[in-house]
This record gives structure tokens, sequence and C-alpha cells, in this order.
């Protein structure tokens, strides 16, 4: 199968070429053959023969038919002996695509974290796999662009063989560690090994994967070796692939008929050394070929100047959605395998009386998997830094395994990555029998610390094996006297086992996440208690998460007090950021620094919205307004959020005069005001404290309250530098029918009961928000949700006003108007139905199956009832309140008669 020039035939077999091309398309046709092929003298030669041919024809046709009718027979003969000889060949070739797609469904059937095996054994891989999102091509400008699956890069199943080959698909995936680049090849490899692949559309194409890590030493140049023989030999390694007959010439046929999809995986894992010839032998290759080619590696790994007609895209991070699917797939996968498939098979030895069945066990698993899911993601989602960290699978996947381990999450990084640290160096071992060598989390922290701490005074994310064993030997040896452990194995062993390191085996080491990184070198600062280096790199950007972590350690105060005494843009937004991971900064310290900031910034839309909220102006116990009307530079902040998906609304992308910051936003619609409401609760930092706050329009009766005891000339005076264009001035209130232009806001305290609702709803979770809705329902009719009680008719009739006024306007607010109670009772009197506490009894029932095809919940002559939980839902969809034991229809006409008596 080497590639090699193709030497010239014999004349004998030329001239016998020739012949059967003749006696084929006869003397005519092999002539205009050769005029296409621009062979002249051959056309003219055959040209000759084609005319002789037919006057041979013409006149010896008598004696020809005989022997004609002889060679017929002997054709029919040879060509019944030629089509049984094609059919064996097409039979044992179609053995060996099976058994060869039988081998890679073995292969790649389980999920395979580099260095995170101990607890994840026998997870089926696409049990769990949530589908990554991959953007357009890398360094153009389509930030806005709808992200794609791998799926949308790869040809459909329509294109004809011409389309395939003529545009064969070569893509880069690039990616940092963590984001699932193996894990997509090894996805690829068994979607179209168990033939899934067709649900997705697309052509059917044969996976080769090669782990580049593996090759360096056997690729010599861009020709050497035959991409053909190095297949042959990778895949001759798997299980029953040894010795099948004719699959190198039919890997081969595929290769050159642009039927294969050659993976190659992980570029940057190439010794650096060796990397340029890999590359441009991955090259050649790639445009040698008709087939596929999909190439991974990390950002520094791949050198576009050494590639062509390749195609650059990257992973991005997980969405929030992302995360819940891989959450939920992961405990319902987790949970089965791990207990419940166990406790099944055991059960089916005891006696009868007291075996499971199946249908039980997986109820069961299921109800334990959600139960766990919901504490996950509430705890997870409820603190911005922890949702943060969880960007890839490889975090979510740690982040979940520590919540199954401790049942909680803790508030803080710091506090997260403590338990990541003791979860992977230490408690996790106790579940399996393979160990470090070192068993205490402490010990390997230490040394580990050490490493990080060398790292960074280095400048470095990655290093050799032979610079990290001369940093860590001195600390190994304390730590661990016994020469049998040498700092080389130690890093092997921290690879392999604990997965913090990835790379190794002859190639550069980083940690699986820089943060791991920066968090064991803040550790490392603290214990050998060095904080006047810290304080000597405070405005390195370098260190940025170090010091973060350092001062989570130890006390911001210091390097708060640095930053105010060499105050700069960097450090000062670098000492708000210490506030805001801390709760030891004191209220005036933080004004000392707001102060600063709006000195060294006074057109920092950032800093003049936390200073308009740092500066509320009482309304009451519980509710304060804005002192100024928000700015188009404040507003501009919320529009970028929603252009960059960071949160879910759909308020008008106006384009926004940024000359005009400081001046007050006009005229955009009600809607889109409280909408930049809803946005507010997504920024933690502009609350006082801790708890819950509810930012809403005022309403009529607080704005005009709150004017009379207002400087109107100072407080409008934002406003004069730009007269609203069609309205008087007037802000914004709860009531859309009052006229107004001008944006205020009110920042409202509500019971802590209502954290998790808001948490939810901001994050665009209506699936968590619709269950928390209920249990927040039983618990002010004082139900306890845990008991799986249920709401009764009388109770509903007496729910609290106030409680279901927040729990709608938080629906509606966050919803864009589209869901809530409120919303659901105008639809409800619209479709016939009577707010009488079920006086009549016949039209509640119509008006609610009317209700049910109109929002959704069903459709016509239909009786199920189907719940999207999604914003692409019809409106008044959601909430749903589920777990009712009473009659649809009969709930709901409760609940909506309640609100109409509550004047919601």
């Amino acid at each position: 199968m080497a590639q090699t020039p193709t030497p010239k035939s014999p004349l004998d077999e030329r001239i016998t070429d020739a012949l059967i091309k003749l006696i084929v398309t006869g003397g005519g046709g092999y002539a205009l053959y050769n005029l296409y092929t621009d062979d002249i003298p051959k056309a003219a030669i055959a040209a000759l023969v084609s005319a002789g041919a037919g006057f041979a024809n013409r006149s010896w046709q008598a004696l020809l038919k005989p022997i004609g009718e002889w060679w017929n027979s002997r054709l029919d003969r040879t060509g019944q002996t030629l089509k049984q000889q094609v059919t064996t060949l097409d039979q044992r070739a179609s053995g060996v695509a099976n058994r060869y797609l039988e081998a890679l469904r073995g292969y790649c059937q389980d999920l395979e974290i580099e260095g995170y095996k101990g607890y994840l054994s026998a997870l089926p891989l696409k049990a769990v796999y949530v589908p990554l999102k991959i953007n357009a091509d890398v360094g153009q400008a389509l930030k806005f662009e709808a992200p794609k699956t791998i799926w949308e890069f790869l040809p459909a199943a329509s294109e004809t063989a011409a389309d395939t080959a003529s545009q064969p698909q070569k893509l880069v995936i690039i990616a940092n560690p963590g984001f699932g680049k193996t894990t997509l090849t090894r996805y690829l490899t068994l979607s179209f090994a168990d033939e899934t692949y067709r649900k997705k559309g697309v052509k059917q194409l044969f996976p080769v994967l090669l782990l580049l890590r593996s090759l360096p030493s056997q690729i010599q140049d861009e020709h050497t070796p035959a991409l053909g023989d190095l297949m042959v030999q990778q895949i001759q390694k798997l299980p029953r692939c040894q010795n099948l007959p004719p699959f190198d010439q039919w890997l081969q046929t595929k290769l050159q008929q642009g039927e294969l999809l050659v993976m190659f995986d992980g570029l940057d894992e190439v010794p650096k050394d060796q990397r340029e010839t890999v590359s441009r032998w991955i090259n050649w290759q790639t445009n040698a070929y008709a087939s596929h080619f999909i190439l991974t590696s990390r950002p520094h790994g791949y050198d576009p100047t050494l590639f062509s007609g390749i195609r650059q895209v990257k992973i991005i991070p997980f969405t929030d959605q992302d995360k819940r699917d891989f959450i939920e797939q992961w405990y319902r996968t987790t949970l089965w395998i791990h207990k419940w498939q166990s406790l099944y098979t055991e059960s089916q030895r005891k006696p009868a009386a007291e075996q499971l069945s199946f249908e039980q066990a997986q109820a069961q698993s299921d109800a334990e998997a959600q139960q766990k899911t919901d504490d996950l993601k509430r705890q997870l989602f409820k603190n911005a830094d922890l949702t943060a960290l969880a960007e890839n699978p490889l975090l979510v996947t740690i982040i979940a395994s520590t919540h199954q381990a401790f049942d909680t999450l803790p508030q803080y990084r710091k506090d997260l990555y403590k338990q990541i640290f003791d979860l992977l160096l230490q408690y996790r071992y106790n579940r399996r029998p393979i160990k470090l060598t070192i068993r205490t989390a402490a010990d390997n922290q230490k040394i580990l610390q050490t490493l990080a701490l060398e790292m960074l005074k280095a400048g470095k994310t990655e290093f050799t094996p032979e610079e990290g064993a001369k940093w860590i030997k001195q600390e190994l040896w304390q730590v661990w006297a016994d020469d049998g452990l040498t700092p080389q194995q130690y890093l092997c062993e921290i690879q392999q086992v604990s997965g913090l390191l990835a790379g190794g085996e002859g190639n550069l080491y980083q940690f699986t996440h820089k943060t791991f990184q920066e968090y064991l070198a803040a550790a490392a600062l603290k214990e050998k208690r060095l904080g006047n280096l810290v304080t000597g790199h405070f405005d390195d950007p370098n260190w940025e998460e170090t010091v973060c972590f350092y001062a989570a350690l130890t006390d911001p105060i210091p390097f708060i007090d640095f930053a105010l005494r060499n105050p700069s843009q960097y450090t000062l937004s670098l000492a708000q950021r210490l506030k805001e991971e801390s709760t030891r900064v004191s209220e005036a310290k933080y004004a000392e620094l707001l102060a600063a900031r709006q000195q060294l910034q006074p057109e920092s839309s950032s800093v003049t919205l936390e200073q308009q909220f740092n500066q509320m102006m009482e309304l009451s116990d519980t509710a304060e307004i804005t002192p100024e009307p928000i700015t188009v530079g404040e507003y501009a902040l919320f529009l970028s959020d929603q252009q960059e998906k960071r949160f879910h609304s759909w308020a008008d992308d106006q384009p926004l005069n940024q000359t005009e910051q400081s001046r007050a936003i006009v005229d955009i619609a009600w809607e889109d005001a409280r909408w930049f409401c809803a946005w507010l609760s997504t920024q933690p930092h502009l609350a006082p404290d801790d708890g819950v706050y509810h930012y809403r329009l005022p309403t009529p009766e607080e704005w005009t309250s709150f004017s009379r005891i207002t400087v109107s000339p100072a407080s409008y005076q934002a406003i004069t530098m730009q007269p609203p264009s069609s309205m008087s001035v007037d802000p914004w209130t709860t009531d859309p029918n009052l006229a107004g232009n001008v944006l205020r806001v009110v920042r409202e305290r509500i019971s802590d009961r209502y954290a998790n609702l808001v948490n939810y709803l901001a994050s665009g979770s209506w699936k968590e928000a619709d269950q928390e809705t209920y249990k927040l329902m039983l618990l002010i009719a004082g139900k306890d949700a845990k008991k799986r009680q249920y709401l009764q008719l009388d109770e509903i009739k007496n729910l609290p006003c106030e409680d279901l006024l927040i729990i709608d306007q938080l629906w509606v607010k966050f919803s864009g108007g589209k869901f809530g109670f409120s919303v659901q009772k105008k639809l409800w009197v619209k479709v016939g139905g009577k707010l009488d506490f079920l006086e009549d009894y016949g039209s509640a029932q119509e008006a609610f199956e009317k209700m049910s095809n109109r929002n959704g919940w069903s459709k016509a002559g239909y009786s199920t009832r189907r719940v999207t939980y999604d914003s692409s839902a019809p409106d008044s969809h959601l909430p749903w309140t589920f777990c009712r034991r009473v009659e649809d229809f009969l709930f709901f006409d409760f609940l909506f008669s309640r609100i109409a008596s509550c004047e919601l």
C-alpha cells in the first residue's frame, strides 16, 4: 500500500490493454476515448482499425457468425465465473467491514477521560455524552453566529459520491484541555460504527481513529509512512482485527474513494521537536486523498502555516443548558450502574418475594437520580463563580463527582477546589484498588503546590518531565523518603491516576485546568508566607487568578489597600473582584474603593451602575430606587450580555451612541425596561449583601411618592442634555399603560425562600423553576414538599396574595411577559373560563380544554398534557405546577379565581 510512482507497463501489456479497449468500446469508441485524453496518435490508429474492422465485418459476416457464437458461449461462462469471484470478494469485504466496525464499538463504548478513570468505570459514552458546540472559523468575526454540532460539518446523506469526493471535509478542532476533543473523536467513531449516524442525516463514512501521541517515532517525513500502511498497522492492534485477509485492499479503496473519516487526535501531544514533521505529514496526507479528515489540538500545538486547505473551528464552553443536560445524564447513568443495577441483579438470586422487578428498580433509580440532579443544579447555579468554573466536560465531571462524594458544593471557589483535590488525591481511592503511592491528599497537595509555584515563578503553564522532576525532587523526598518512587514516576502517577496533570509520556505536562495550577500556587504562597511576593505581582495579569485565590485563603484587605495606594484601571478592577469574592470587606472599605474607581474612570458604565445601586434612595423598609435614570452606557452592558448569550432576553437590540454613555437612555420599550430589571438579578455585586432581591420598575404610587421628595432638576440633569423624542420626561412604571420613556429601577428585598426561584428563572432553567414554584406554593400553604404533600382546593383558595404576587412577577419578568399566573389567567378568561371558584363546573372543564389547546399543553383531540421547558413554548405555557392530586381544571379554576381576588 506504499504510495510509489506507477511504472510503465511492458509493451505486450500495453498492446493487450489496447485490444481490450478495442473489443469493449469498438474502434470508434476507442478513437473517441483517445481524442478525449489528447492521445492523437492512438486516436488515428484506432480510427484506421475501426474502418478496417467495419470493412471486414461487411465482407466476412457470414464467416465470423459461427466463431462469434462460440466466443459468446465462452464469454458467458467466463462472465459467470467473474461474477462469482466479484460476489465472493464483496462478501469478504463486507465481513471485513463488519468485524472492523464491531471492534470499534468495543473500543469506544465507554466514557474514557484521561487520567480520571477511577470512579468513572463502566459508564457508557453515549449515556452521558452531551453534544459539544462548535463555533465558526477561528479568528473570524463571527461571534454572534449560532454554534453548530460536529454533524453539520460532515457530508449530508443526500450528497452524491462525486460531491463528496470533490469537496472532502478537512477540519482542525481547536480547544483547551478538558473540552472533550478526544471524547468527541471517540463519539464520532462509535456513532459511525453502530450506525446511529443515520439519525443525524449524514453520509456513511468508515471511521479511523489515530492517536498522534503514539505515532511520532514512525513518521519520518511528509510522505513516510504511507497513510494506508499506518492505518492498517494501528487497526490491527484492535481485538479480532489482526488477520483480516483483504483488509489492506479494502481500506485503500475506501481511502481513495472518499469513504473514510480519518481522525488525528492530539497534535499538541506530539513532542515539540517532532511536531513540525508530523504536521507536514498530516498536511500531505489530507491533500493526497478525497476522504474526510479531522485533526484535534490544543491552541499551542497547531501551527496554521504548516497546513493548507484545512478549516479551523473551536469547541466553545458549555452553556448553562449543556451543564444541566450533562448533570441529568450523569446522575441517571451513575445511579443505575453503580447502585441499582447491581441491587436488581442481586435480588434476582433471592426468593421470588424478595425480588425487585426491573421496572421498579429503574423507577427507584430514576427518582433518586432526579433528587440528586435537582440538588446539584440548585447548588451549582446559585453561585456565579461555580457556574463559570463548569465550562467544559471535564470540570462538570469533577464537580458532579465532588457532589456525589460529599452531597454538597461549597459557596466559594477556594472551598470547592479543596474538596476537588481531596477527592482526586485521596478519598476516591477508597472506592477502587488502584491507589497513589502517597495516600494522603495533604502530602500530595504539598508536592503539587511546590510544582505549581515554580511554574508560576517561571511564567510557564507547561513543563517537561525533567523540569518537573527537578522542581519537586526535594519536596517529594521530604514527604516520601523511599527511593522506589522517583519524581518522574510521581508525575506519571498524578497524570494517569488523579487526572490533575495531562500530557507526559515524553511530552509536555500541564495541569488539566489552569486554575488548578493557580489555586495550588496560591496555597503554596500562603504556606510559605510569601505575601510580599504576591503584592509584588499584584499588577501582573498573569498572576491575577493566583492573587484572587491567595486573598480568599488569607485576607483581601491588604491587597485592596495596596490598590488604593497604587490606583490604576487594572489594580482597582482586581480589588473590586477581591471584594466580590469575600465577605470580609466592610461597607466603608467598599465605598472607598468605589470612589477611587469613579475618580479614575468617571465614564465607566460598570462603575456608574455600581455606584447607582450603592447610593439607592429609600422608598420603604424593603424597597429603594436608583438616584438617577439608567444611562446609555449602563443599558449597553445589558445588551452586550444579551448579544453574547449570557442572558436569555430578547429586547430590541438597538444601536447605541457610545459617545453619549453618560446620558439617560430614552424611548426604550416598556418590555425592554422590564428585561433590564430582570438582567440586574444576574449581577450579584449590585446587591448590598447575600439577601434575595427583586429588581423591578416603580409602581405609579411609588414614583408619585418619590418625586415629591426628590430634587427634580438634579435628578434629570443627564436627561436635559438629550430631550426625549416624543414624550414628556417620565419613568416607566409597573403600569405599561402610563406613558414613560426613561428608566429608574426599584430594588426590593424579598424573602430568602425565593432564592432558588430567582436563580432558576434568571438562568433560564424553566423546568427547575416550575418545580420550585410548586414547592413554594406548598410552603406558603404550610405544607412539606419533601413529604410529597398536595394542595387541596380550600388551601388554593386561601394562598397568601403577597406570595402569589411575587411568584407571578418573577415569572413574568424573567420570561418577557410570556409566562406567569397572571398571563395564564388572561387566557383562561379569554376562552370562557370564570373566576368563581368552580360554581360553573361545566364551563371550567370546557375552558381548560380550550386553554390547553391554545397554550400548547395538549393538541386538539389529545388528553395527554405536554410540557415544553423552553422559552420557545407558547405564551402562558408555564408554570405548569405539577404534582396535583385534583383534576387539572379544578386546580386551575381555583388558582385563577384566587389570583383574580388578589388583583393580579
